[in-house]
């Protein structure tokens, strides 16, 4: 499919609906007469007249009838700045759809419908150079969309027609920037033109980003360009013995908060565990790469209240026979072990509080995962 399709496909299938229930639902009660003379509320109620459907994934119907278009002549006659009664017309008009709607929009860029509605002409159209500025616009006006609308573009980034387009709308640093950059696709295609995007234009990205894009490559099993990222954003940090830490999961610790087992990271460095009595599950896991030789895992911990364990395990990304290597790091301070038959592997933290009397509560003081030299 061209970008021109996959947009107009995208656009349609989510912005216009979702903006066409926010304003419909948007207007309040208020008594008739107020209704009947004021342009805006008649233009509201020429809004909640219009009937839309989805057709199918890719299509929206929207249905202006004589009704819907007679009460929002009645609201311009009275109102010539009620933009929702600019929109119904457009709406049912067969010729001058868009030429209204840009018009509507010139005298008010906060109105929602509108702008998405351009967005999507634009898409379907193929005119791909209105496309960025109403973005910027609604952007600006609608911050809330911004995760929305970049969405659609960082999935379409494997289309070789869409990506210089958004290159070089992205070199000027447009207002949903952030937004795009925290929007990481999910295909492959996608995923290493977003990669290659990154290098390219040194963009300033948040912390936010970038966890999503380390979350989504590990999720996607590219495991080594998870590291490398990692290797890039950190550079200071030892991504074997700086273990606890939880900056950037789950190469950093990923904490588990369930109502049974929790872990929790204190300014300190330290790791606060907390297991339901008569109960057990994981409480943090980091990924890791496996060099062939020995290992040691050094820990500390101290149990604070109730009695139960906590486990270190090794479990290859991999597993397919659910086989780990496993050990008590309340009982054993300094496990030694030889590395499993895998590149990359989950270091896992389990705890269980099966026989105690009161919830299990300790610190882990020290976490040290010293490889191969």
């Amino acid at each position: 499919m061209s970008l021109r399709g996959i947009l107009a496909a995208s656009f349609v299938a989510l912005a216009p609906i979702l903006a066409l229930h926010a304003q419909v639902n948007a207007g309040g009660l208020a008594p008739g007469w107020a209704n009947a003379w004021n342009g805006f509320r008649v233009a509201d109620l020429a809004l909640a007249q219009v009937r839309a459907s989805q057709v199918d994934e890719a299509r929206l119907s929207l249905r202006i009838d004589d009704i819907a278009s007679k009460t929002a002549r009645v609201a311009y006659s009275r109102e010539p700045l009620a933009t929702k009664a600019h929109f119904v017309l457009a709406m049912a008009s067969d010729t001058q759809s868009d030429e209204l709607l840009a018009a509507s929009r010139s005298l008010n860029k906060r109105e929602r419908l509108t702008g998405l509605m351009l967005v999507q002409m634009a898409a379907q159209d193929g005119e791909i150079a209105k496309l960025f500025p109403l973005l910027d616009q609604l952007s600006r006006t609608e911050p809330e969309l911004s995760s929305q609308l970049v969405a659609i573009l960082s999935e379409n980034l494997g289309d070789p027609d869409a990506l210089p387009l958004i290159r070089e709308a992205l070199s000027f640093e447009p207002v949903w920037a952030p937004a795009f950059w925290r929007s990481v696709p999910n295909t492959d295609a996608a995923l290493n033109a977003f990669l290659s995007l990154r290098s390219d234009l040194d963009a300033d990205l948040d912390e936010q980003a970038n966890r999503n894009l380390l979350a989504r490559l590990v999720s996607n099993k590219r495991f080594g360009d998870a590291f490398t990222v990692y290797g890039a954003i950190a550079p200071a940090v030892d991504m074997t013995k700086n273990a606890l830490k939880a900056d950037y999961p789950p190469i950093d610790w990923q904490l588990r908060t369930s109502r049974e087992a929790q872990a929790r990271l204190t300014g300190s460095a330290a790791l606060q565990i907390f297991v339901e009595q008569n109960a057990a599950g994981e409480l943090a896991r980091k990924l890791i790469v496996i060099q062939p030789g020995s290992y040691s895992f050094q820990s500390d911990v101290n149990i604070g209240q109730g009695t139960g364990d906590i486990t270190a395990s090794i479990e290859c990304v991999s597993n397919q026979s659910g086989r780990a290597l496993t050990t008590s790091i309340v009982a054993t301070k300094n496990w030694q072990f030889d590395a499993p038959d895998c590149d990359y592997a989950w270091l896992i933290l389990r705890g269980s509080a099966w026989e105690s009397s009161l919830p299990l509560e300790a610190t882990v003081k020290r976490l040290v995962l010293e490889i191969p030299r």
